[in-house]
């Protein structure tokens, strides 16, 4: 089995949330997501 194809989902309602679509050779679909959340500087929090 090898990845075909890559794609990236970004809605703008969820902006600190990125999918990844990942496509294989023998038609499996996987679906991934990330989020991105600033954290506060300084000290052990």
């Amino acid at each position: 089995m090898k990845i075909q194809k890559l794609e990236t989902v970004w809605f703008e309602e969820q902006f600190n949330t990125l999918w990844l679509r990942i496509h294989t050779d023998v038609g499996l679909v996987g679906l991934g997501e990330t989020y991105y959340v600033v954290r506060c500087g300084g000290g052990n929090t």
